[in-house]
């Protein structure tokens, strides 16, 4: 019978422990690098039963203590090492990450799952103190952990905060790797989701259009924001608000008119906006924002793929690599 991956356990956590220790250059990255296919089979590998643990002379709870150990290394090994050994530990929990779920495997809790780490807050706790003392970079790698750590990080309150509030860093790999982990958080917190989609919302569509003055972008952008506005009802009333100072203010006819289209279209599709906006709007000529069914289809058309492809324009250079 092939040992699990629980019996080798003590072996791995005994070779990182030296592997971390030994002086000769280069060694303890290899020896990390090559912990990765073994915590990636772990981590979709089902929990060891009692019987499975004696054939191999486990006690119960031993496999998870050894797991515990080996992260726990390696949180103490990112505080402590230089720039190499910490992109090596992110590059071995990135690799887990992305093996971690895969199809018959959906079934097992991994590795990094709350229920398996008993010793998460001094994981996090490590890193944390990388992120508030280390430059930039070091920032963006203990980002990118937080990320990769998502099921047993996303309930921490200060992480939650050093997440968001490196979206607005004027450092930009730590925005992309703020971008990354609070990507892996909207996962599985639908709250935080929420939060994230209208900070993007309000730092990339509302600041964009506000400093803009080209009055076509204007128009694109403005029909773009409102439909990925359309998706929440917490976005669509800001969007109704910040359109109605366009309807409002002195600008060109043509953006009036967009924006009271955008209006009426995310009144037509969150019906419960009317319940908290005030129906009576009216454009600066008096005339209402409803319009007749005729235009429904003149609506339609003014959704352009040319528009969609504008918007992504606006969020390429988010999607760069780390």
């Amino acid at each position: 019978m092939e040992p699990t991956c629980a019996a080798c356990a003590m072996e791995w956590s005994i070779q990182l422990e030296k592997g971390l220790r030994s002086s000769k250059p280069g060694v303890p990255v290899k020896t990390i690098l090559k912990l990765g296919p073994h915590l990636q089979l772990w981590s979709r590998e089902f929990e060891s039963g009692i019987d499975s643990n004696a054939i191999f002379g486990l006690v119960p709870g031993e496999d998870r203590l050894f797991a515990n150990a080996i992260l726990l290394h390696l949180a103490d090994a990112f505080r402590g090492g230089d720039k190499e050994i910490r992109l090596s530990i992110v590059r071995v929990f990135l690799f887990e990450r992305k093996h971690r779920d895969n199809g018959k495997h959906k079934q097992c809790k991994g590795l990094l799952s709350k229920a398996r780490v008993a010793n998460h807050l001094e994981m996090l706790k490590r890193v944390k103190s990388v992120f508030q003392n280390g430059d930039s970079e070091s920032k963006a790698l203990a980002l990118v952990l937080f990320g990769c750590w998502a099921d047993f990080a996303n309930d921490n309150a200060q992480i939650r905060y050093l997440i968001l509030s490196s979206l607005v860093s004027t450092h930009d790999c730590e925005v992309i790797a703020s971008l990354f982990a609070a990507g892996c958080f909207c996962e599985i917190s639908d709250d935080f989701a929420c939060i994230t989609l209208e900070m993007l919302f309000n730092m990339i569509g509302l600041q964009l259009i506000l400093n803009s003055s080209n009055e076509d972008l204007l128009v694109a952008m403005l029909f773009s924001l409102s439909k990925l506005a359309s998706v929440s009802t917490v976005l669509a009333s800001n969007e109704v608000d910040f359109l109605l100072s366009f309807v409002k203010r002195e600008v060109a006819s043509h953006v009036q008119e967009t924006a009271s289209k955008c209006i009426h279209y995310l009144l037509k599709n969150n019906p419960a906006l009317k319940l908290c906006c005030n129906a009576s709007f009216e454009l600066p000529d008096g005339q209402t924002l409803q319009h007749p069914p005729s235009e429904d289809q003149a609506w339609k058309d003014d959704w352009r793929n040319d528009e969609i492809v504008e918007l992504k324009n606006l969020f390429s250079d988010l999607e760069a690599p780390l």
